[in-house]
């Protein structure tokens, strides 16, 4: 199937400025809406099985070990081989813990890891039409990208560059007339997406190819109050109000679209102050970097859900990621920039210390 491409013209776009360390920079705000073809093309793609997804349990099913963190789509099915650790990553002694990552390819971490990627945010449902209902989270993936704690990652994905995870200059929202309907299932979900790669790929200077691939990693935000499923029939969702299919707080994912755009990263990232996640709380900013933060390190060391995690021997952790063997644990203040605020996050696994660190 031919997926569309938008003209500028049907773009709305209004300009922001938001503080960046000690600099200001602009950040475009461009309105979008699914189209009848998104929703086609996004159809196709789930009914394919051309995706998969790793999901981060509620803090009350973390207890159920590794089957708490469920992997559907091709991450569901994939073969579990020997452990392997890529020569290009150099851990010093001691070389192994019992919960520590293995490698699960054969090719180097460089392809099987996003070493470098932009990021792109996309607030739906909220009124005013831009993060304002999660805080601030375009600040913090700024100071994230800019601080020691993203080189947690370092060890994995074999680079230690610096910056090598910015923010993108523009942002999106949807168009207040055309909000997403709770519950918003895994189709509906892959509609919102790609009517946002779509709008990416006709901004100035872009083009299918540039905006798609390793390079590039959505999070798409949900306001509060909209329930978000993983599946089409609705039984594997983010409902804290209806505890019976509430079965994650965030999920990151891959899928495969038809030309031009071929395979699209991105988080989901539904609102995370109520309970079950990180709990009712006027931080609505650390509330949301916690599971965004989760999400951008397992999008960055096991994007393709075949890279790194835990190889369950003899620890029961088959197939739990980075965030995954800290999540809930050791949430406390980080000073990622001296400027801003401090953010209430967890750690990531390091296999280095063999724990959960804040720094590499």
């Amino acid at each position: 199937m031919r997926l569309r491409s938008l003209h500028l013209a049907a773009i709305a776009v209004v300009v922001s400025v938001f503080a960046i360390g000690s600099s200001a920079a602009r950040a475009q705000g461009v309105a979008i809406s699914i189209s009848p073809t998104d929703s086609a093309a996004a159809a196709e793609a789930i009914a394919a099985g051309n995706y998969g997804a790793e999901l981060t349990p509620p803090q009350g099913e973390v207890s159920k070990g590794s089957a708490a963190f469920m992997r559907v789509g091709q991450g569901a099915i994939q073969a579990m081989p020997a452990d392997v650790i890529d020569p290009l990553v150099t851990i010093p002694l001691p070389s192994w813990g019992p919960v520590d990552l293995g490698y699960f390819n054969s090719l180097p971490t460089t392809a099987h890891t996003l070493t470098s990627t932009r990021q792109w945010n996309v607030y739906l449902g909220c009124p005013a039409s831009d993060q304002t209902c999660w805080g601030n989270p375009q600040q913090f993936i700024a100071d994230l990208n800019a601080s020691k704690f993203i080189h947690v990652a370092d060890q994995y994905v074999g680079s230690n560059a610096l910056k090598r995870y910015p923010l993108a200059s523009s942002y999106f929202y949807n168009l207040p007339a055309s909000p997403p309907v709770s519950p918003v299932n895994g189709t509906s979900t892959v509609a919102w997406l790609l009517s946002v790669v779509g709008a990416a790929a006709a901004l100035p200077g872009n083009t299918p190819a540039s905006v798609t691939g390793p390079g590039n990693l959505y999070h798409l935000f949900f306001n509060q109050g909209i329930d978000v499923c993983i599946d089409d029939g609705d039984t594997t969702c983010y409902s804290p109000n209806n505890l019976s299919t509430f079965a994650f707080c965030g999920y990151h994912e891959y899928v495969d679209f038809n030309a031009p755009y071929g395979r699209v990263y991105f988080t989901v990232e539904p609102y995370q102050a109520v309970n079950g996640c990180f709990g009712p709380t006027s931080d609505i900013t650390s509330a949301t970097a916690n599971v965004l933060s989760h999400e951008i390190f397992e999008s960055i060391t096991d994007p393709n859900l075949d890279a790194w995690f835990g190889t369950g021997n003899p620890i029961d952790n088959l197939g739990e990621e980075i965030g995954d063997q800290c999540v809930w644990l050791h949430l406390y203040p980080q000073k990622l920039n001296l400027l801003h605020q401090a953010y209430v996050t967890q750690n990531e696994y390091s296999n280095k210390y063999h724990s959960c660190v804040d720094k590499p």
